[in-house]
């Protein structure tokens, strides 16, 4: 509470939009959890997003209700996921469908699997129209607009400015895959079935009837 308080002055002192990524431990169940919180230039809680997908055998904590958050300010209308939950091409279309410009990705990783991370989530800013500002501790920090040109990078390893600055757009646009989703490609599975289904009744008819 300490942190947010602070953390509300400051953003209170500064006119500003402010996140923070928190891992919040009680003593009461859930004991561990992975928060996001945004704060306005108020000084006032906006939302406290709970991760929805935990990293199988590395985080032990309860996940989130898997609800994108979504507000609408000056800057455009922000959203917010956590690390792994870009990974899920459904909870990020939530931005999509929601019509999110800005999407805010606060992140830890790890050396060998940070810049494959930020990668998905960039692929995630394309498919929904929005831009996305991924920061990584132990990983590739990035801004990217939604087309998915870098418009400003950290390499927590190799860069020892951690700091981000980016102009970024704070209008999105409206994606077809934001709102049909994986329509066409379980089309596409369910066209090829049938069409390996004829063909096998085909094969079957003929060796039947001994046609060649």
């Amino acid at each position: 509470m300490a942190r947010r308080r602070r953390a509300g002055v400051l953003a209170r002192t500064h006119g500003v939009y402010l996140e923070l990524g928190l891992g919040v431990l009680s003593r009461q169940s859930p004991y561990v959890r992975n928060q996001a919180v945004l704060i306005d230039p108020r000084g006032q809680v906006v939302w406290t997003y709970e991760k929805a997908h935990p990293v199988p055998g590395m985080e032990e904590l309860t996940p989130g209700d898997g609800v994108v958050p979504t507000v609408d300010t000056p800057y455009g209308r922000l959203g917010n996921l956590i690390c792994f939950d870009a990974d899920f091409p459904g909870l990020a279309r939530q931005g999509g469908d929601r019509g999110v410009d800005l999407m805010l990705v606060p992140s830890n990783d790890w050396r060998e699997f940070g810049e494959v991370h930020t990668q998905k989530a960039t692929i995630r800013a394309v498919e929904n129209g929005y831009s996305l500002v991924r920061q990584d501790t132990n990983g590739l920090a990035q801004t990217v607009d939604y087309q998915g040109r870098v418009l400003a990078s950290s390499n927590y390893f190799s860069s020892n400015q951690q700091t981000m600055v980016a102009y970024v757009p704070t209008k999105g646009v409206r994606t077809i895959y934001a709102a049909v989703g994986d329509v066409f490609a379980w089309l596409c599975v369910a066209t090829l079935a049938a069409l390996v289904g004829v063909a096998a009744r085909h094969r079957l008819h003929r060796l039947l009837t001994g046609l060649p």
